[in-house]
């Protein structure tokens, strides 16, 4: 199994960025110590909340994949949507739920797809879809659409580059791409 995992904490800056980087640290290790999805996360939501005296949640975006099935399972909680280019198709893998810290009893959902050699996953974060007010998931969709027979890196730097144009050329948010090919 491969798992990739982001977490965004409310916020920005380098504290942040720690409380982030403790979420995905977390949440990879109850996976990987044999904790089903559900109670991690709840584990992770009863650390955030408590002694809580100010806002304190984080947005989850996880795919956990297996290279010899297919199976790619994605836990997405108050997450921007995730996008796999399939060929020319382009589907987009999203949920509403609340980010975890902020209510006690946190409830989401899974979602799973197989996937096959060639496509490609796409996870993102708000600084990323908002660049584009107008358009959001759509100009994602036609990047991903238009660009092929292209490496992970190179599309990640060019959905990067896209917002930050978008932006006349300035960051306005923390901006993260996660691309993935299937092999």
């Amino acid at each position: 199994m491969l798992a990739f995992a982001a977490a965004l904490v409310y916020g920005s800056g380098e504290e942040a960025a720690r409380n982030s980087k403790k979420v995905v640290l977390n949440l990879e290790k109850l996976l990987d110590n044999g904790f089903e999805e559900d109670r991690a996360v709840k584990l992770i939501n009863s650390y955030l909340m408590v002694g809580k005296t100010e806002d304190n949640f984080a947005t989850i975006d996880a795919m956990i994949f297996d290279p010899s099935s297919g199976l790619a399972e994605f836990i997405k909680i108050g997450a921007c949507p995730t996008f796999v280019a399939s060929g020319k198709k382009v589907h987009r893998i999203e949920t509403s739920s609340l980010p975890v810290g902020i209510v006690s009893d946190v409830e989401f959902e899974t979602k799973t797809r197989i996937l096959h050699a060639g496509d490609m996953v796409v996870m993102l974060t708000d600084g990323i879809l908002d660049a584009n007010a107008e358009k959001k998931e759509e100009a994602i969709e036609g990047v991903l659409s238009s660009i092929k027979n292209t490496s992970a890196q190179r599309l990640a730097d060019i959905i990067l580059q896209e917002a930050v144009d978008a932006n006349f050329g300035m960051n306005k948010d923390d901006m993260t791409v996660v691309v993935a090919r299937i092999v």
